[in-house]
């Protein structure tokens, strides 16, 4: 019998792979050796699982946080979430941010992700942006949101001030970010479709 184990060789290579992978990987199981049926086509897209309830767990907490783990995905597909792209270092960062358990090898890949976001911004550098650091992971955020049923800018505003309180970040300062982040300079809401 052959080891279900990943070839974390191989996967500490790959950036990027649907949902259905990763949530294979964060069991430690080989994504070639997830568990299929001959009649899974039948399922009208969705994907289907056939390794158990912890698999269906991971699936379930990945779709409910998909925009937040990685608000940059490099393709969507209307197959549902299961099957659009994730980057796993992101993943695995938010993976411990959040306290899920994920294997060693996965441990070391949020690492790397952690260690490429500080370049972009260095907290301990005395010419430090934070506005604008702010600024980015916002934009980032609410551009990657479905059906913004306000404008760009009220629905940035709106982000931050859940995620930071006004004793973390003033008002005055929540106004101009959401100002720079706004990416419909000619305002309003988005037109319906």
């Amino acid at each position: 019998m052959s080891s279900r184990k990943p070839n974390w060789t191989k996967w500490k290579l790959i950036p990027n792979t649907e949902v259905w992978k990763v949530v294979a990987l964060t069991l430690n199981i080989d994504p070639d050796e997830v568990r299929r049926d001959g009649s899974d086509w039948m399922a009208g897209g969705e994907y289907v699982n056939h390794e158990g309830k912890a698999f269906d767990d991971m699936l379930d907490i990945i779709k409910a946080n998909y925009s937040v783990i990685d608000n940059s995905p490099k393709t969507l597909t209307m197959n549902g979430i299961a099957f659009c792209e994730l980057n796993i270092s992101k993943f695995a960062k938010w993976a411990l941010e959040n306290n899920i358990d994920i294997p060693d090898e996965m441990k070391a890949l949020a690492t790397l992700q952690a260690a490429s976001e500080k370049e972009m911004f260095d907290v301990n550098d005395s010419k430090y942006p934070r506005e604008l650091h702010i600024a980015y992971m916002a934009w980032q955020a609410v551009s990657n949101m479905q059906n913004i049923k306000t404008s760009p800018k009220n629905k940035i505003k709106e982000w931050l001030d859940n995620k930071y309180s006004n004793n973390e970040l003033p008002n005055e300062a929540k106004v101009r970010i959401s100002t720079v982040a706004n990416w419909n300079k000619t305002g309003g809401a988005p037109k319906s479709e």
